[in-house]
């Protein structure tokens, strides 16, 4: 089911996961972009370890497009440990992705080493909300998405979610919002300097 999505979105494996590998081949295969999650960053980790494991969690799923922090922060935590998977992050090729966090520092960090990046809007399914409150939320990013030029979201891929992103997706949605892959948002949110 989650392989045919008639519209683009993205999808954040976890590399950790046994099947890290096939699953992030079998997302791209189906035409869709890749992102890494953050959750190969070990709790308590150092600036080296950061390296190191995103180092071996790029190699499981190469196809990334960019790295997105864990919902609790694995990547923001730690002011040495962001520097290390901004450059790790760099090294790649990869955008990157945080939840908001008080100024929303790993975006700007980001932006100044030149890495595209972009705070999310929110996960919109984080308390097991029902279809409907999800379509809400996603009423919610439409409408940050017209006043801020973009929004992305975040969201589990449970059936209700799946729901929710196929109703809100084919109806009555603004003509002026166009669902997009998560890396042309980034790119044009760094060509035109993050202010969008």
């Amino acid at each position: 089911t989650l392989t045919e999505f008639s519209f683009p979105v993205a999808f954040a494996v976890d590399p950790m996961h046994p099947g890290a590998a096939e699953r992030a081949a079998a997302y791209r295969d189906a035409g869709f972009e890749v992102l890494l999650l953050a959750s190969a960053i070990p709790e308590g980790a150092t600036a080296s370890d950061t390296e190191v494991a995103l180092a071996a969690a790029m190699r499981r799923v190469p196809e990334a497009v960019a790295l997105i922090d864990t919902p609790d922060g694995r990547m923001q935590g730690d002011r040495a440990v962001l520097e290390a998977a901004i450059g790790a992050a760099a090294g790649a090729g990869q955008g990157m992705l945080a939840f908001p966090r008080g100024l929303n520092t790993a975006e700007q960090m980001a932006a100044r080493e030149g890495v595209p990046a972009a705070t999310l809007f929110r996960l919109v399914d984080g308390d097991g909300q029902t279809a409907a409150a999800i379509v809400r939320q996603l009423g919610r990013a439409e409408f940050a998405a017209v006043q801020e030029g973009a929004a992305i979201v975040a969201a589990r891929t449970s059936p209700d979610t799946v729901t929710a992103l196929y109703s809100w997706a084919l109806g009555n949605r603004n003509e002026g919002v166009a669902i997009a892959p998560v890396s042309a948002v980034l790119l044009r949110l760094q060509n035109e300097g993050g202010d969008a």
